[in-house]
């Protein structure tokens, strides 16, 4: 068993990591609350709607690849991939909503993997002196603040929103898009404590 500080995590990779560059750079726009990335999608090409949807599954698929890959050190793949998507084509809603999904969920587990990296670090300044146990342990304790965090701005958004249909108001669909934004990012980072954990537990 590997206790260099990260052994058993096959299914994230942190056993690979990269510890030579680009946990300073925060420009990423997913370590704060800034939204982490667009979602609009331009028009791209024009393409019959089964081909966008090929397109979208092909896109997908390496965006779950990556997001099962060790953390990385710079982001300039995942955005490459998401400037893709923007100009992938036009679908029916019901054919990509799911294939949309699984997209989003992994780019967010590129970027929250590697955010998690630069943040543990900033937290705990002794990090890698830390043995396995002790950083995975970090990384749990982490990811817990966020999510706990999380939970109160879904809470918010989530009574906003209700304030506004009480009082016979239309909700504002960009309210209604952080709100899933917002709970798609939890949903990551509680996937990847649960991963975090299994790997702790195999040491």
């Amino acid at each position: 068993r590997d206790r260099s500080g990260g052994g058993g995590y096959n299914r994230g990779g942190y056993g690979d990591r990269d510890r030579s560059s680009g946990y300073g750079d925060r420009s990423g726009g997913y370590g704060d609350r800034s939204g982490g990335y667009s979602q609009r999608q331009n028009a791209g090409p024009s393409m019959p709607p089964e081909e966008a949807v090929a397109k979208k599954k092909e896109l997908a698929a390496r965006a779950f690849s990556m997001s099962k890959q060790p953390p990385v050190s710079d982001l300039e793949e995942v955005k490459a991939l998401q400037e893709e998507w923007k100009t992938s084509g036009r679908a029916p809603r019901d054919l990509i909503l799911d294939i949309q999904e699984q997209f989003f969920m992994a780019c967010d587990m590129v970027y929250q993997k590697h955010f998690l990296e630069i943040n543990v670090r900033n937290s705990a300044t002794d990090f890698d002196s830390l043995g396995a146990e002790d950083q995975y342990q970090a990384k749990i304790d982490l990811l817990d603040e966020q999510v706990a965090s999380d939970q109160q701005e879904i809470d918010m958004f989530q009574e906003n929103i209700n304030r506004v249909k009480e009082q016979g108001g239309e909700v504002d669909r960009m309210l209604v898009g952080k709100l899933q934004n917002q709970k798609r990012r939890m949903k990551v980072k509680q996937i990847l404590r649960e991963e975090i954990e299994e790997a702790m537990a195999e040491l």
